[in-house]
């Protein structure tokens, strides 16, 4: 399951790597996926509230500011805007 969240590979090829059918694969992520879904989104959530109020968006480039970029102050990149 995580081989194919990570990698996105073909179903087929996580069933030839592990040895069973493409159904038997297609059948456990069926499974699989809702219980991850439930356990990880409310983190995902979580985790993208606050990078929204960290990470500014500048011609494409994210560029941290407030806690975030005073955590990065030590790498010696200081943006100014």
């Amino acid at each position: 399951m995580l081989l194919k969240l990570r990698h996105n590979v073909s179903q087929a090829l996580i069933a030839e790597l592990f040895g069973c059918s493409q159904p038997t694969v297609s059948r456990l992520i069926g499974r699989i996926m809702p219980i991850i879904t439930a356990a990880l989104t409310p983190t995902a959530d979580a985790a993208a509230k606050r990078d929204l109020r960290s990470i500014v968006r500048v011609d494409g480039f994210l560029v941290p500011h407030g806690q975030l970029a005073q955590e990065h102050v030590h790498l010696g990149h200081v943006l100014r805007l």
